[in-house]
């Protein structure tokens, strides 16, 4: 819906709220386990942002850019972390196989 309206209107208040819609559809895809799918609602959600502050240059777009810049850093440190426990995770069970 907020993406229909957002095309629709082209107002920045729609654009907005595009943006925060993405940064929930991310939340609720990294809860679930679908890292792709938040990686991209995520990167939806900067890009937005992005096109947001270089339009107006107003504290809250700018504000609401270094929000999704936060969200994405922090999804990706995870989803590294979450690669570095599984090389471990494997590494530890082929020793224990071969040991």
């Amino acid at each position: 819906i907020a993406r229909q309206i957002a095309t629709e209107t082209h107002t920045l208040e729609s654009k907005r709220d595009l943006s925060i819609s993405y940064v929930r559809l991310g939340n609720i895809a990294e809860a679930e386990g679908n890292l792709s799918a938040a990686e991209e609602y995520y990167t939806k959600s900067m890009q937005i942002a992005r096109q947001i502050a270089t339009e107006t240059h107003t504290l809250e777009s700018k504000r609401d850019l270094v929000i999704c810049f936060k969200n994405l850093k922090r999804f990706k440190k995870k989803m590294r972390r979450q690669k570095i426990c599984k090389f471990f995770s494997c590494l530890h069970r082929s020793s224990n196989i071969n040991g």
